[in-house]
């Protein structure tokens, strides 16, 4: 395959300059906005969703709680309450 006019020579850098100095990743940004309260405020939303049935919410919270290859195999009982119960039994034993 030819090369293109627009490829870089060996070694070239696509992006010579980089990122900009005292540009603050995202990540790094969300993190320092994103206190414990409001992490436990987002925990106990999702908690409420999963409650109500939403099964997205349910697969985060086993995923968290359990790890993400867990299945309801793991966990004993047979109706919602007996499933939290357990749940929170798990969470405690693992100290999450």
């Amino acid at each position: 395959m030819a090369a293109s006019s627009t490829s870089w020579r060996k070694g070239q850098s696509g992006n010579p300059a980089g990122k900009p100095r005292g540009v603050a990743s995202k990540l790094r940004v969300l993190r320092e906005l994103t206190t414990d309260d409001v992490l436990a405020r987002v925990w106990n939303a999702l908690l409420e969703k999963a409650a109500e049935g939403d099964v997205s919410a349910c697969r985060v919270v086993l995923d968290r709680v359990l790890g993400p290859t867990a299945t309801l195999d793991d966990v004993d009982g047979d109706d919602t309450a007996d499933l939290f119960q357990s749940l929170i039994a798990k969470v405690k034993a693992n100290g999450r």
